[in-house]
């Protein structure tokens, strides 16, 4: 009976350090349900594919019949991707055995090394010579097609200049002829003689149309007494050939005998 009166009393000093003098939230204990899983309780047992709440987490169970039909279609491929590995597995290859490096011999092979190596030297000599000469001559064609262009511009403008010069002539007679029967002999004479040259579209001064031939030879007498003249003169036929002596002269007097200029106004034309 004692032993009965000692436990009482133990259990008695126990109870209130379990729930606490104080009654903080944070040292109790929530008691726990023991009917919360029974089947009489107010939760029923899933069935079907209805979710499963456990631990926080829901659990939606998979839909069997479809899983199955996913399992059989997936295994069904695989079958089929191995039978059709073995249908087109590739077959060993029988091929001739051949020695490496052709029908040569070490020995052949060795010796067309060193002849390469021998005459390195001098192919890479011919080959830069063969593409410095495809190269000049491609140089040389586009320097000549320039030439060609130049030249052609050349006869042009000496074209539209006699044609010019024809027609002025032309033009002097008719008028001689209309206006003054007596003079027209003279006057036609006077046409006939190599004008001074003027660029195309620019007009003439009637001083250059009305110059008398005594005036004129007297300018040519002046520009042959003068070395000046005549260094320019002699340049001006140097550098070009393809016109005439009197048309550089005409070009000449009119720059000024500035043989600059005159380089300048054929290099223009």
């Amino acid at each position: 009976m004692e032993h009965n009166q000692r436990d009482a009393n133990k259990q008695a000093s126990r109870e209130p350090s379990s729930g606490g003098p104080s009654g903080a939230p944070g040292c109790e204990r929530t008691p726990e349900d023991p009917n919360r899983d029974s089947p009489d309780s107010g939760n029923p047992q899933p069935t079907g594919r209805e979710p499963q709440y456990s631990a926080g987490y829901t659990m939606i169970p998979p839909n069997a019949s479809k899983r199955d039909q996913l399992l059989r279609d997936a295994q069904k491929e695989e079958e089929d991707c191995k039978r059709w590995k073995e249908a087109n597995r590739v077959h060993a290859v029988h091929t001739t055995p051949e020695t490496l490096g052709g029908s040569a011999t070490l020995s052949e092979a060795r010796e067309r090394q060193q002849t390469d190596l021998r005459y390195s030297k001098q192919q890479k000599m011919l080959k830069k010579k063969d593409l410095d000469m495809k190269k000049r001559l491609e140089e040389e064609e586009v320097y000549q097609k320039m030439k060609d262009i130049q030249r052609e511009k050349r006869y042009k403008v000496r074209r539209e200049l006699d044609s010019f010069y024809l027609d002025r002539v032309n033009q002097a007679f008719l008028d001689n002829l209309e206006g003054q029967p007596g003079g027209s002999v003279k006057e036609t004479k006077e046409g006939f003689g190599h004008p001074p040259w003027n660029p195309p579209g620019q007009q003439l001064t009637p001083a250059q149309l009305n110059q008398h031939p005594d005036q004129s030879s007297s300018d040519c007498w002046t520009h042959d007494a003068d070395p000046d003249y005549d260094w320019a003169l002699e340049k001006l036929m140097t550098s070009f050939p393809d016109y005439n002596r009197a048309f550089l002269e005409d070009i000449l007097d009119q720059c000024s005998n500035d043989c600059e200029q005159a380089f300048t106004l054929l290099n223009i034309s």
